[in-house]
């Protein structure tokens, strides 16, 4: 069986905003963790309660509050279970994002980034939370690491841009990540904040 993500971030340009995606399911099934390799019973459960927090929170025919609600119960008892699933902590983590919860979004992100070293995702989500929080230094830190992770994580390369612009920042590590990364990026209107951010950044460290 396998586990499915409640949410994912969607990156508009010129803001960060964390909501849902379309109702394409198959875009939900293809962002999968892996598969738990302790097969204990209590892992077992936590896995079928992640799934049911999934099918509770995209039934549309209820009240937001209450899909939310009981998701983000499914998902503390998963936790409960099985404290070091990660996927459940990311998942409770985004639910929190959706909703502006923001420091309880980091704290469960924070987790997730811990237990899923390997997964970009939850740096990414973190760093969406501490821009939304105005804390644009630990959301650049954030978004760096996420990138060493995947360095073709469009999304938290992005939100480096946009976190590096409100404050100003320019060092060698975000200039270098934003030239390599320019030409990975599908959206000519990204491309154009890219390049108007590599010409600051490169003028900034000139005069240093």
């Amino acid at each position: 069986m396998t586990n499915r993500v409640v949410a994912v971030a969607i990156l508009m340009c010129g803001v960060l905003v964390v909501g849902c995606a379309s109702n394409d399911v198959d875009n939900f099934r293809n962002d999968l963790s892996p598969i738990v390799n302790d097969n204990t019973a209590q892992k077992r459960e936590a896995i079928v309660l992640v799934d049911r927090a999934y099918v509770v929170y995209y039934n549309e025919g209820r009240k937001e509050e209450v899909r939310v609600r009981e998701a983000a119960d499914l998902l503390q008892q998963a936790i409960q279970l099985d404290p070091g699933f990660a996927t459940a902590h990311l998942n409770l983590g985004v639910l929190h994002l959706e909703q502006d919860n923001l420091p309880t979004a980091v704290a469960r992100l924070r987790t997730a980034q811990r237990l899923m070293p390997s997964d970009a995702r939850p740096g990414y989500h973190l760093g969406v939370a501490y821009y939304r929080m105005g804390h644009a230094q630990p959301a650049i830190e954030t978004f760096v690491e996420s990138i060493r992770v995947d360095p073709s994580n469009v999304m938290s390369v992005r939100g480096l841009v946009l976190a590096c612009r409100s404050i100003y920042y320019a060092d060698d590590t975000t200039l270098e990540i934003l030239e390599r990364s320019q030409l990975m990026e599908p959206d000519e209107e990204w491309r154009q904040l890219y390049d108007r951010e590599i010409t600051r950044q490169r003028r900034q460290l000139e005069l240093r």
